[in-house]
């Protein structure tokens, strides 16, 4: 029962409900060894058989690097002078996983993001262009981030995988500085914008047994469906050349993206990921884990 509820708090995160990674869609299926035995999950049929018998916790390490998310301003189309020329949201974290009978995982993840808007002028300047203002480029200070999410391994036959997963992602951001291309302007500390993301994916997998012992590699393909929003504080103002600007929400100018990536797993307990990822956003992620 202790086991139990640890794995119970460890689940919580999960169950409150990050660009977001598709990571690998059969995760819940490649740890099945732990690091305190080398058991596998008992016969559901046995008569001794217990619940908590078939969860286990993974924790591990979790880096995304978005080098653009593209984004537009709401209720716009997706047309030149409507959408943001780069949007960078680095987002380093610590992860916590429980997994149920290596096929269900539900897990939190819990670090700090750093996001950096980098755009024409027009789109946030109220008046006429004017000479030498060409670019605006907003800098949030990192804050810390959570994400929640499930992944549920479909197939699980031979060497063959598919899978499914959601997330969700949210950030608070403070507004540290824009500069406009001739000065800076600093904000006070109230200036606190929302970065939220949703996500729905699936993907294939498929596994390879390497000659070494214990080493499997598990590259996969997946495509997703996403939506991303950032909610501005309602701002205008002024820098030292009279320039005046308008903050304005933005949300993703593309729904769907796609991603390719491989996983490398050490007597399948530990493993590293790898991804990449493209359409909606031009990112790299990378992922260490390590099951109890």
């Amino acid at each position: 029962m202790k086991k139990l509820a640890f794995v119970g708090l460890l689940c919580l995160p999960g169950m409150l409900a990050w660009a977001l990674p598709i990571s690998n869609p059969i995760d819940a299926s490649l740890y099945t060894h732990s690091t305190w035995s080398r058991r596998t999950c008992r016969d559901i049929c046995d008569p001794a058989f217990s619940w908590y018998d078939a969860m286990d916790v993974r924790i591990g390490f979790y880096g995304d690097y978005v080098f653009n998310r593209y984004l537009q301003v709401n209720n716009s189309t997706n047309q030149p002078g409507n959408c943001v020329d780069t949007t960078t949201i680095f987002t380093s974290a610590g992860t916590v996983t429980a997994n149920i009978y290596n096929i269900i995982d539900v897990y939190g993840v819990f670090g700090a993001t750093h996001l950096n808007i980098n755009t024409n002028a027009k789109l946030f300047l109220n008046s006429a262009p004017i000479a030498g203002v060409s670019v605006v480029n907003l800098d949030f200070r990192p804050n810390f981030s959570w994400s929640a999410g499930g992944r549920w391994t479909v197939v699980n036959c031979s060497c063959f995988g598919l899978g499914m997963e959601g997330q969700y992602f949210r950030t608070n951001v403070r507004l540290n500085s824009s500069y406009d291309g001739v000065s800076i302007t600093y904000f006070n500390n109230d200036n606190t914008a929302i970065y939220s993301e949703w996500q729905a994916g699936v993907g294939a997998s498929c596994r390879f047994n390497n000659c070494y012992p214990g080493l499997s590699l598990v590259p996969y393909a997946g495509v997703k469906w996403a939506g991303a929003n950032l909610s501005l504080p309602t701002i205008t103002y002024a820098d030292i050349n009279s320039n005046t600007f308008t903050l304005r929400n933005l949300h993703s100018s593309k729904l769907w993206g796609y991603a390719l990536g491989v996983t490398a797993t050490l007597n399948s307990m530990f493993g590293v990921t790898v991804e990449g990822r493209w359409a909606d956003e031009s990112a790299v992620y990378a992922e260490s884990q390590l099951r109890f």
